[in-house]
């Protein structure tokens, strides 16, 4: 079992392991997300936890951007 260290630098973060650097993440997010993966890596098939993580990202549906023009965009055009 490898011991990952976060370490942030001026040009990102990055994800290692005691003896070199492995990844340049854009944010802490990514990095401790990066580990976790590395860490279920150890245990689980890859098929099983990208799987997952796709079954996770079709849960949480992000909220659609509002067009100008839509209904909400015209009610708040109107209070003004």
């Amino acid at each position: 079992m490898f011991a990952y260290r976060i370490t942030e630098i001026d040009s990102g973060i990055v994800v290692g392991t005691e003896e070199e650097p492995i990844l340049l993440c854009a944010s802490r997010e990514v990095a401790h997300r990066a580990v976790a993966d590395a860490e279920l890596l150890e245990t689980l098939p890859a098929k099983l936890i990208f799987s997952r993580r796709i079954a996770e990202a079709r849960d949480v549906k992000p909220a659609a951007p509002q067009a100008p023009g839509s209904a909400q965009e015209t009610s708040r055009a109107s209070r003004a």
